[in-house]
């Protein structure tokens, strides 16, 4: 019986720090200067008041999964994929990566503010290489449980693709403090148990 416990909780505690599911957007469901805020249920675009995040084309093939990617314009204008892009996920994500789309120059070339639900975690520097019109892999796995990225434009025109990422469990990851009394239960259940 003890061994059955042990084994309970052991697979719980497991359960809570399991991803939920892989997810890949990589755009090409939608039209050609579709503006792109809401479509995908565990994320929503946005960007700089008076713009759009616009899924666009380019006659380069760009990206895993040409010919869509997405960058910032006005509706009705066009795309001029200088705005600041808004990320925000519907629950925390974790090995989240997406590919650049550097259309002049490289080096550095933007800004990622990296939040989780306790505000700023980190700001990346959005690095690409001096080959325009090749996608280059930003990798923000590093960081647990994003609920927004930022990505801030510094002055070249940038697009965006393959946004992938493992959806966190619905269940937090426990606290010391709630693993800690989850144990002294389960010595109690024991102890309980060896009195009869």
């Amino acid at each position: 019986m003890r061994r059955t416990i042990w084994a309970g909780a052991i697979g719980a505690a497991l359960m809570m720090a399991a991803p939920a599911g892989a997810v890949t957007i990589d755009f090409d469901s939608l039209g050609l200067h579709v503006p792109v805020t809401n479509q995908f249920a565990e994320v929503t675009f946005s960007s700089s008041p008076g713009f759009a995040v616009i899924a666009t084309s380019s006659a380069f093939p760009l990206g895993n999964s040409p010919p869509h990617f997405i960058c910032t314009g006005i509706i009705g204008v066009g795309a001029g994929c200088t705005e600041d892009v808004n990320v925000a996920f519907t629950n925390p994500v974790n090995n989240l990566t997406f590919h650049a789309i550097n259309i002049r120059a490289g080096g550095i070339v933007a800004l990622i503010d990296v939040f989780d639900a306790g505000g700023l975690l980190a700001t990346v520097n959005l690095v690409t290489d001096d080959v325009p019109f090749v996608t280059d892999l930003i990798d923000l796995s590093a960081y647990f449980n994003v609920t927004a990225i930022a990505i801030r434009e510094v002055a070249l025109p940038l697009g965006y693709d393959d946004f992938n990422f493992d959806i966190s469990s619905t269940v937090a990851s426990p606290e010391p403090a709630s693993m800690a009394l989850f144990g002294l239960g389960l010595l109690g259940l024991s102890a309980a148990r060896r009195c009869r």
